[in-house]
């Protein structure tokens, strides 16, 4: 028999093996794919779901995705994805406008960003607001590949605690303005609390400093009490008794 003739079993047997190994092979990638597909399926939903605006940047701070609540809050449905896609983080007017670019790219360098109620004189949908934003260095190994960088809206907030710091200065105000009328109107009372000197004939009063002054220039002087003039029936009578008594 010819040795090749004899040899060709042994090499088929190989071959057979060889398919056999790939095919493992090709068993394998395809349950790494699904698996993969399957967390790229997860990925995309969780993403589309958070209730906070989300975009994804490359290594050059190029945006690779942005979610749809961006787009609904931050854009106020003014803007579409392909608005933000491929275009740089770096040079998007209401990021320049609010003066974090520099922090952004920090970011891309390794160094974390948290930026409590930044002003945006100018947000993505218009209008100006403010916004908390976190940054976070995406990394592969030791190299940053690219940043994510997360924002919320916090205008309304900002809005109720200065209408709550006005209401606070306010009502500081007010008990200070009470409090001052309430500190007068006690030491009026104190002025006329106590005993008062006062003459058993002419019904004079002596003051703190020894002077002796009419009740109702005294009164006058230490209260708001004010003074009409007129004459009781008595002092009538005594004074001018020409003047019949008037009959009720």
């Amino acid at each position: 028999m010819n040795p090749a003739s004899r040899s060709l079993p042994a090499k088929i047997r190989s071959l057979q093996k060889r398919v056999e190994t790939l095919e493992k092979r090709i068993t394998q990638l395809t349950e790494q794919l699904s698996s993969v597909s399957e967390g790229e399926e997860r990925y995309r939903r969780l993403f589309d779901s958070l209730p906070v605006s989300v975009y994804v940047v490359d290594k050059e701070g190029v945006i690779t995705d942005v979610n749809p609540y961006h787009l609904r809050h931050m854009g106020q449905g003014k803007l579409r994805k392909e608005d933000y896609v491929g275009k740089s983080a770096l040079e998007r007017e209401s990021l320049v406008a609010a003066g974090l670019t520099e922090d952004m790219r920090r970011v891309l360098k390794g160094i974390p960003l948290t930026v409590e109620a930044a002003h945006f004189p100018k947000m993505s949908g218009g209008g100006e607001g403010y916004v908390t934003m976190r940054g976070v260095p995406v990394k592969r190994g030791k190299e940053v590949v690219g940043a994510i960088f997360i924002s919320e809206d916090v205008t309304t907030l900002k809005t109720a605690q200065a209408e709550l710091r006005l209401h606070k200065e306010r009502l500081e105000e007010l008990v200070e303005t009470r409090t001052a009328e309430l500190k007068d109107a006690l030491a009026r009372v104190k002025t006329l609390s106590g005993f008062l000197p006062i003459c058993v004939s002419c019904k004079k009063i002596r003051d703190d400093k020894g002077y002796w002054t009419q009740v109702e220039e005294y009164l006058r002087d230490h209260s708001e009490v004010e003074f009409s003039h007129g004459l009781c029936p008595d002092c009538l009578k005594k004074l001018y008794p020409q003047i019949p008594k008037l009959e009720s």
